[in-house]
């Protein structure tokens, strides 16, 4: 019975894997978690299922943070002050957040915007050749690496050759402004800038 079961939950498993049914049931699992987190909570503020459930999507998270955390590590050892280390941290994201989010913690907005500005031209001249040359050929891949990485401008790159990649690159755009706007005054401290 037991080798039966398995045998089935594999077959289960290579269906699912075999188109977008996987995402869709990943995404539903994630949300039902997240309810439950937050009437368990009581309906705390740091347990909204919407918060919760975008957390939960580690590949943007993951990007969120790395952009910001090296940014600012490399603004600091390159010996930078400190308002310059924090105009760094959100130049990943669309430029009206980042400027918001530099503003906030001490940075100087309209520098923010020139890193913003910098990072979006240079993602979108390396992204398509990067991919090739890392052989990332998945499109959905590919739209969440760009849009997380370097916003609009490279998620517009994206979109010339794949819709799809566009897609998840918008997708990417905006879990990566509200992701940012959350852990990065939680990165400024842990950090001790």
């Amino acid at each position: 019975m037991h080798g039966l079961a398995r045998g089935d939950l594999y077959h289960v498993w290579v269906y699912l894997q075999s188109g977008p049914q996987l995402g869709l049931v990943a995404t539903l699992l994630v949300w039902q978690a997240a309810t439950w987190l937050d009437r368990r909570t009581g309906h705390a503020a740091w347990s909204n299922p919407i918060m919760v459930s975008i957390a939960v999507l580690v590949a943007v998270t993951a990007g969120s943070v790395t952009a910001s955390v090296s940014a600012m590590l490399l603004a600091h050892a390159l010996g930078a002050p400190r308002d310059v280390v924090i105009s760094m941290a959100p130049k990943s994201v669309t430029t009206p957040i980042a400027m918001g989010i530099s503003q906030d913690l001490g940075g100087i907005p309209s520098l923010t915007a020139i890193f913003v500005l910098l990072t979006g031209v240079f993602g979108g001249l390396v992204c398509v050749p990067l991919f090739r040359l890392l052989r990332i050929v998945d499109r959905r891949a590919q739209g969440l690496a760009g849009g997380t990485g370097a916003h609009g401008l490279a998620t517009a790159r994206l979109l010339l050759v794949s819709e799809t990649a566009g897609a998840f690159g918008g997708l990417a755009i905006g879990l990566n402004g509200l992701i940012t706007a959350i852990l990065v005054p939680f990165l400024v401290r842990w950090l001790g800038f």
